[in-house]
């Protein structure tokens, strides 16, 4: 007997519906984040930079911290900046310190119904040097912030401990609200701390409470020089595009460090701002400043802003003001000269720059930031290479969009090749951002400075070339930048 198995009919044989995989590069989100790298403890070590916008950097920062201050004088320009990174220089040695798991306990009753907490504390490489503490009562707490300095005072008063520091210890929650234990120690060779329950139960264990088992020591780290720094940083996000640092206050140091700083920032896509009150930069002759030092060297990704008694006004930054002021703009449509800035004065501390000095910073290729007719602003938008930190930051989007451009085809099509197809394609990349750079003023379309694209033909390529599977193609473009205008004079004449 034959039994006909009929095949059911799926909805599928009716309704077909793909989802197509496309790989793309999403495209770096802008140009305007400022990275400001210090050292402070704020910024733990293991994250390295830590990310804040005007609504959240008051509730992140001590107010009576350099970070804080420097975030409110960038939020606080006539331009809202998406974001600022804060990043970590350990100019000295850093401490170690302990992250106790996310999942720590923050309920206040839980915590006040305990009057005989114990736990260990004990160092990771040599987990037999420890310490118990017992006792610790959370009973007077009438605040979960008050739960870590509980903890820190039963730290702190252990007689003779075995574990080094133990007597300046600190327990806190750092900016990303973690419960830390920072010791004293510091360096990369300094030993390592953590927690766990007593190998004798006594008492309440409060190392469960603080979520010992995901706890995460964090070792020192050794001191840094701002290279070093910047490529810890850039590891971990390479978004910041305009960077900025607290150097040193003594001119020798703080004039290497700035040397180390332009010259990393050369090497890469980036632009840079130095702050300097050296008056050696008032001198039109002198040639040992750092100014005339960076502007021999030809730097033009880094600005340099002449400010007088930097040690005297700490919590004044005019490097946050103006980029603050500018960099959420449109890249390349708006200058950084005499754009009005709020929070900051002019470089003269005592009293306002003369015209003659005026003259000598910037010839030594810096900056100064002057007040005119009640309005404080950047004079002149400069790098040390003689560039305009427009024109640097229109010449990297321009480049950085049409890269993308091309990979996001290349991932897409099928085959990109040394043919008309691929070369029309490319073409049209680089006609269309140069067609944005004329809207954004970066470059101009005129007949007698045109913006040219000129792309070979496909037969124009040797047998060598596209054998070699690199294609390479010189003066496929031509534009005129569009320079700012700084300062006027007009002349003319008037006749009876």
């Amino acid at each position: 007997m034959r039994v006909d198995m009929a095949k059911a009919v799926q909805i599928s044989d009716r309704v077909d519906i793909q989802a197509i995989l496309q790989t793309s590069v999403v495209p770096q989100v802008g140009f305007g984040k400022n990275l400001f790298i210090i050292d402070s403890e704020e910024i733990p070590v293991d994250r390295r930079f830590v990310e804040v916008t005007k609504s959240d950097y008051a509730d992140t920062f001590d107010s009576s911290g350099l970070s804080y201050a420097y975030a409110q004088t960038h939020f606080s320009q006539k331009r809202t900046p998406d974001s600022l990174q804060v990043g970590r220089w350990a100019k000295t040695a850093s401490k170690t310190y302990l992250n106790l798991g996310s999942g720590y306990t923050q309920t206040l009753a839980t915590w006040t119904a305990i009057s005989d907490g114990s736990f260990t504390i004990y160092e990771v490489d040599t987990p037999t040097t420890y310490d118990e503490i017992t006792g610790v009562d959370f009973s007077s707490a009438t605040s979960i912030t008050q739960i870590p300095g509980l903890i820190e005072d039963a730290l702190q008063a252990v007689v003779s401990p075995n574990v080094t520091g133990l007597g300046t210890v600190t327990v806190a929650l750092d900016v990303l609200g973690r419960l830390t234990i920072t010791m004293p120690n510091t360096g990369a060779s300094a030993a390592t701390i953590n927690v766990k329950p007593l190998a004798t139960p006594a008492g309440t264990d409060i190392a469960t409470l603080m979520d010992y088992t995901n706890a995460v020591p964090v070792a020192g780290l050794d001191a840094e020089t701002i290279t070093a720094a910047i490529d810890a940083i850039l590891a971990k996000d390479n978004t910041g595009y305009v960077l900025t640092a607290k150097f040193d206050d003594t001119k020798v140091t703080k004039n290497a460090e700035i040397l180390l700083f332009a010259a990393k920032i050369e090497s890469l896509e980036k632009l840079g701002v130095v702050l300097s009150d050296d008056p050696l930069i008032l001198d039109s002759t002198d040639t040992t400043n750092i100014f005339y030092q960076c502007k021999a060297l030809a730097y033009k990704r880094t600005m340099g802003i002449y400010y007088e008694g930097i040690s005297s006004r700490p919590t004044m930054f005019p490097d946050a003001a103006g980029l603050g002021a500018v960099i959420p703009a449109q890249e390349g449509t708006t200058k950084y000269a005499q754009e009005a800035l709020t929070g900051v004065n002019a470089s003269g501390y005592a009293d306002s720059l003369s015209n003659a000095e005026t003259d000598a910073v910037t010839g030594h290729g810096g900056n100064v930031v002057e007040t005119i007719g009640g309005i404080t602003m950047w004079f002149n938008g400069l790098t040390f290479g003689g560039e305009e930190m427009r024109i640097m930051m229109g010449r990297d989007w321009f480049v950085t969009r049409v890269r993308e451009d091309i990979f996001n085809y290349t991932v897409q099509q099928p085959l990109t090749a040394f043919d008309n197809e691929t070369l029309t394609a490319l073409a049209g990349f680089v006609q269309n951002r140069g067609e944005q750079a004329i809207t954004r003023r970066i470059i101009v379309n005129t007949v007698e400075r045109p913006f040219t694209v000129n792309f070979p033909d496909e037969d124009d390529f040797t047998q060598a070339e596209r054998a070699s599977r690199d294609m390479q193609i010189f003066d496929c473009f031509q534009a005129y930048l569009n320079s700012a205008a700084n300062t006027y004079q007009l002349i003319g004449t008037w006749t009876i």
